[in-house]
């Protein structure tokens, strides 16, 4: 299948410090058992004021718990590009 890469990729909703650190702790780990290049965009897409994600970038399916797609590409392709 060639030189495939893999991401996972992740955008916090909760910032509580200890929540977050756990939760990046696993994506962390499961990106390194696997080979994978992990990816956050927490900063990207918080709302400093409420420590949230912002309700700018939510799905618009409310009973989608995605991120809009159509909102945050901009930061995959950000990222993406500074891996290489």
């Amino acid at each position: 299948m060639g030189d495939c890469k893999k991401y996972i990729v992740t955008a916090q909703g909760v910032v509580n410090p200890k929540s977050k650190t756990k939760a990046l702790s696993i994506f962390k780990k499961r990106s390194d058992n696997n080979n994978y290049t992990y990816i956050d965009i927490t900063r990207e897409t918080i709302n400093e004021n409420t420590e949230l994600i912002d309700d700018d970038y939510l799905n618009e399916d409310k009973n989608n718990h995605h991120l809009s797609f159509k909102k945050i590409w901009k930061f995959w392709i950000n990222n993406l590009k500074k891996e290489k």
